[in-house]
């Protein structure tokens, strides 16, 4: 019987892999991609996957990538998601450096297994740099296409294919991952599924797929049911015709089953009513929950918003916004994978529409958008989605601050004119069984001791995030999340079936580049987002102006992705050069992100005392007064802010 999965794939075409191997040797010593990191840091960033990724990529046993013998296209994407994970301004040049390691080697065709192959396409979809709008074929879209296709060659959406097989359990782990991934793009961005349901009879994920049945097995198992959820009520806002109550019904009923069915351990409190310590899988997971709930209630075929502003969608945003909270004071937002992005801005969307009823709800409302807000800067420096919904929000009519709209802007006959039948009526008459938490799960819990007036008071008011994203009366034109939640990001907005291209004068650019896009990642994390914003304050808003720093961006600071030379490396040749070309005021520039590096202040002398020996005394007497200057300012600065602190 043919075996897809253990028949090499250079049976066919034996004669055109020989015929390329000389090319493909010579790709792999230029570019270094099958060299490992150095044994520390490979050894950290395989600890790193294991301790923060592998709870959404679970297809990657430990004994995958250990001893002499594991493969090294595997080990490279495993150390790609781990560098994602990493605190520090390198983790993007190094996660950049790994993703095209790791990228060269799948084209190149190094690893002979096909299973390995297909879970390292899996792991590349945690590389997600590029903005949401950018037609690219480096993202989480594009590879998690590739292994969804290579899956259906090797038949794992039949539940024949796994009968007496070795390793069925990884297979039906890969099968899920590829599905819940699918869903998630879909929600999202609308991408048709290429897993399609009814297209599979493989059963539910279950903890007996897993090599170790343990507290990550339940997480996964958990989390894919309620991803499952997800793709119920994607599939229900987006079929033609719309869904009927029963079928809305049906999916908060499967909610609050899905919460009370949930086993002990991934709970967030015990049987007595006491908080367990932190988790983020756990706190992860519980997110996806209260982001559902709101979810649901868009099903509803009208374009009514009123789930923006509804009583559960209220107390849902309140709860993840304070499971973010607890993630961000542990420092962990970098933990958060691409995902996330799309989470925060169903969060932040019900918080910017919503209008507290008194000043105490209004400090706790500012207080979870800032929250959602740190969230999102922190996920910028590596993920496209981030930094575009971040903007986003900051472009919002309402202030992201929170800043208080007039109360009695409410116009509640006419919004309960619309509101009708919507999904959201449902879920209000099920919030109790949806919320089934202690009042100490947020501060908002009072919401559930209101009664059904008093909260479709709250139901009825105006939106205070006005008609941001308010879709036309076409509903066919709504066909993601992100549109019913204002994101309305196209590529071909045009009318003519072309990529648009920005009329005014000023701007030259169409879309931007995959260069440009990681060349602006690398600038953030070298010059750090303060030096950044001054520099970017300073220039000018015209045509030669937006040249200049588009090519320093695409040509000069994408090239600090390379991997042969560290950011504190490139930063002390940067102020050699800078002092030989005489060029004072990028001079000044370097050596005040040679401080945002975290490079000291002697080795930035020491550097400029070097270069007076080649470069001349002049020069290095003057590099040197600049450096004192530079040195000077941030020093006044941080007592300022000191100050400011105490």
């Amino acid at each position: 019987m043919h075996d897809p999965i253990k028949t090499p794939p250079t049976v066919v075409l034996d004669n055109l892999t020989t015929g390329n191997a000389g090319v493909n040797e010579a790709i792999l010593r230029v570019t270094g991609a099958s060299i490992l990191p150095q044994p520390v840091l490979l050894q950290a960033l395989k600890d790193s996957f294991f301790e923060h990724v592998v709870f959404y990529y679970y297809m990657v046993d430990p004994g995958d990538v250990a001893g002499p013998n594991a493969s090294v296209l595997l080990q490279q994407a495993v150390c790609l998601a781990g560098s994602l994970m990493r605190h520090g301004k390198d983790s993007v040049g190094l996660a950049a450096s790994q993703y095209e390691k790791a990228k060269t080697l799948i084209h190149t065709g190094f690893e002979p297994d096909q299973l390995t192959v297909l879970k390292s396409l899996c792991l590349m979809s945690c590389w997600s740099a590029s903005s949401p709008y950018l037609v690219t074929l480096d993202g989480p879209w594009h590879w998690t296409g590739m292994a969804s296709r290579m899956a259906l060659q090797l038949g794992l959406q039949k539940q024949s294919s796994y009968s007496n097989r070795q390793g069925a359990g990884c297979l039906r782990r890969i099968f899920w991952h590829l599905q819940t991934s699918e869903i998630l793009m879909t929600a999202c961005w609308g991408r048709p599924l290429l897993l399609r349901p009814e297209d599979t009879d493989v059963p539910p994920l279950s903890e007996e797929d897993f090599t170790v049945q343990n507290f990550d097995a339940i997480a996964t198992t958990w989390m894919t049911k309620l991803v499952q959820i997800v793709g119920v009520i994607t599939t229900l806002k987006f079929r033609k015709g719309g869904s009927t109550s029963a079928e809305a019904e049906a999916v908060v009923t499967s909610l609050y089953g899905w919460l009370a069915d949930l086993p002990e351990d991934l709970r967030l409190f015990n049987l007595h009513g006491t908080r367990k310590p932190f988790n983020q899988q756990r706190a992860e997971t519980f997110i996806f929950y209260f982001v559902a709930i709101i979810l649901t209630q868009t099903i509803s075929r009208s374009t009514s918003l009123t789930w923006r502003t509804s009583p559960a969608s209220v107390l849902a945003a309140s709860c993840a916004a304070r499971l973010y909270d607890e993630i961000r004071c542990r420092e962990r937002v970098v933990h958060l994978i691409h995902y996330h992005a799309f989470l925060v801005l169903t969060v932040g969307v019900v918080l910017i529409s919503h209008q507290p009823q008194s000043q105490e709800k209004e400090i706790i409302l500012r207080r979870d958008l800032d929250v959602v807000h740190s969230v999102l800067e922190g996920m910028s420096a590596k993920y496209g989605g981030a930094r575009a919904i971040l903007q986003k929000l900051k472009d919002a009519p309402r202030d992201f601050g929170g800043e208080r709209v007039d109360e009695t802007s409410f116009s509640r006959s006419e919004t309960a004119g619309s509101y009708g039948s919507s999904t959201a009526k449902i879920v209000q008459h099920h919030m109790g069984d949806l919320f089934a938490f202690p009042s100490e799960m947020c501060e908002n819990m009072d919401i559930l001791s209101q009664d059904n007036d008093t909260r479709d008071e709250i139901v009825f008011q105006d939106d205070a995030f006005g008609n941001f994203g308010q879709m036309g009366e076409d509903f066919d034109d709504i066909t993601t999340f992100m549109d019913v939640l204002g994101m309305g990001f196209t590529n071909f907005d045009g009318g003519n079936g072309k990529p648009s291209r920005v009329q005014d004068r000023n701007r030259i650019m169409s879309e931007p580049s995959e260069k440009l896009v990681q060349g602006a990642q690398m600038a953030q994390a070298f010059l750090g987002p303060k030096l950044l914003s001054v520099i970017q304050e300073q220039a000018r808003d015209d045509l030669p102006s937006k040249v200049s720093a588009e090519y320093i961006a695409e040509v000069c600071f994408s090239s600090y992705a390379r991997p042969e030379l560290e950011f504190k490396e490139r930063s002390l040749v940067n102020i050699g050069m800078m002092i030989a070309l005489n060029r004072t005021p990028e001079l000044r520039i370097h050596i005040a992100a040679a401080l945002n590096l975290g490079i000291s202040e002697e080795k930035i002398v020491e550097t400029c005392r070097h270069a007076m020996i080649y470069c001349g005394v002049p020069a290095g007497r003057e590099a040197l007064a600049v450096a004192s200057d530079i040195f000077a300012k941030v020093k006044g600065t941080t007592k300022e802010e000191r100050a400011k602190m105490s």
